[in-house]
C-alpha cells in the first residue's frame, strides 16, 4: 500500500501529470447559510435597520388627521 503508483495519461501516454482537484457543489439550505454567517453581521443589520425611518412606529401618527380638525366627520356609526 505504501508503494507509489505511477500515473499514465490514457490519451497520450505521458507520465508527467499534475493532480487537479475539481470543485464540487453541495446543497446548503437557507438555514445553513444563515447559521454560518458571522454574528457581528446580524448586529450590523439590526443597527442599520434601527436607523431607518421604517423602524419608527410613530411615523404613522404623523399622517393621521386629528378628529378635532375635521369639519364634517361623517355619519355616526350605529352599533
Amino acid at each position: 500500500m505504501d508503494t507509489p503508483r505511477e500515473a499514465v495519461c490514457e490519451a497520450c501516454g505521458a507520465i508527467e501529470l499534475d493532480r487537479v482537484c475539481a470543485p464540487f457543489a453541495t446543497y446548503r439550505s437557507e438555514l445553513d447559510k444563515l447559521s454560518s454567517l458571522d454574528p457581528k453581521y446580524f448586529a450590523r443589520v439590526d443597527q442599520a435597520l434601527a436607523n431607518t425611518r421604517e423602524a419608527d412606529p410613530m411615523r404613522h401618527l404623523e399622517r393621521m388627521t386629528p378628529f378635532d380638525s375635521v369639519s364634517d366627520p361623517g355619519e355616526r356609526i350605529k352599533f
